[in-house]
């Protein structure tokens, strides 16, 4: 296995991001704004992995989509940002994520399909229901490749 860089970014959210909403809508609404920190060492490395970024959480991940600048490059921000991803609105730099299982209509699992098709999320939610999986905070994990 090649060497890997782990940084750290902060994040903190509201708990309206996980409020059920219309799909519809979402792409029209402006979620709550997440606190983030991205510090310029943290910056610089994700950019020098020109494109190979695997987010663990969707926090994490709608926070460091949401710090991109000119050229598709991450910035050092200490800032709230609101960023919606979604099936419209892909993960540009984001190739796998980490993440726990979330109802498809709440914010979290609708960004989901920003970085995996829709259907194969909503095959993957039937079968862990069927399976009797554990959603939220002290579920089971998805892996997004």
């Amino acid at each position: 296995i090649a060497a890997v860089n782990k940084v750290h970014i902060g994040s903190s959210f509201s708990v309206g991001n996980y409020r059920e909403v219309e799909y519809v809508k979402y792409n029209d609404m402006m979620i709550d704004n997440e606190h983030v920190i991205i510090s310029r060492e943290a910056s610089a490395k994700i950019n020098d992995t020109k494109g190979k970024v695997f987010c663990v959480g969707v926090s994490a991940m709608r926070g460091l989509e949401g710090s991109l600048g000119f050229g598709n490059k991450v910035r050092a921000v200490n800032h709230k940002v609101s960023h919606n991803i979604n099936d419209k609105n892909k993960a540009l730099i984001t190739k796998g994520l980490l993440t726990k299982f979330y109802e498809p209509n709440t914010i979290p699992g609708i960004s989901l399909t920003g970085i995996c098709d829709q259907n194969v999320l909503f095959t993957l939610y039937n079968k862990a229901l069927s399976s009797d999986y554990k959603m939220l905070e002290f579920g089971d994990y998805l892996l997004i490749k």
